[in-house]
């Protein structure tokens, strides 16, 4: 029982070895790795002020939020007195230039005779 628990926080632990089995000319050929040593963090005096920390941004982020919402106080606002966001505004101003735009009659013509007019005749044609 000893055994568990090692004399040296820094040292580490032990991995037991890696084993390959394999055959060779009729007979079992077992191989062992070595034994890894894998280093673990040990616990130092800055590791409470660390988790202390972090307990309290998360409680103050989860009771800012809580307080905001229960004591901001909710009105209706009315559709008319919103107006759209730039993005919108945008949007709507695009497809308004493109309903107001008529096919050219490079396009037309194009389009009749099953050709796809250039980039260069359009843009030209504007």
């Amino acid at each position: 029982r000893w055994n568990e628990y090692p004399p040296d926080a820094h040292h580490g632990r032990h991995i037991p070895s890696g084993v390959l089995t394999y055959r060779e000319n009729g007979r079992i050929v077992r191989s062992y790795s070595d034994s890894p040593l894998v280093y673990l963090p040990t616990p130092d005096f800055s590791m409470p002020f660390n988790v202390l920390c972090l307990v309290s941004t998360v409680i103050a982020i989860v009771y800012g939020s809580i307080f905001s919402l229960t004591t901001k106080e909710l009105v209706c606002i009315k559709e008319t007195a919103v107006k759209p966001g730039l993005l919108l505004q945008l949007i709507t101003a695009l497809r308004g230039a493109l309903k107001r735009q008529e096919p050219s009659a490079t396009s037309v013509d194009a389009a009749a005779m099953g050709e796809v007019p250039a980039t260069d005749e359009v843009l030209a044609t504007e």
